[in-house]
């Protein structure tokens, strides 16, 4: 992904990518990211709505 990706747009792609992976394997695929980087932005996705605006 660009370098002007958040960490959420990364997240949200690897789970596109990857259905049904769990926190340890988002570490793996997103070496960029710490792991509590990760738990936020899932936390934060888990509690709301979610939107894609992909083509």
């Amino acid at each position: 992904m660009a370098g002007s990706a958040t960490p959420a747009d990364l997240i949200v792609e690897s789970i596109a990518h990857f259905p049904g992976c769990c926190l340890d394997d988002l570490v793996r695929v997103c070496p960029e990211l710490t792991w509590n980087q990760i738990f936020l932005v899932v936390d934060q996705l888990s509690r709301g709505p979610v939107t894609c605006d992909w083509p």
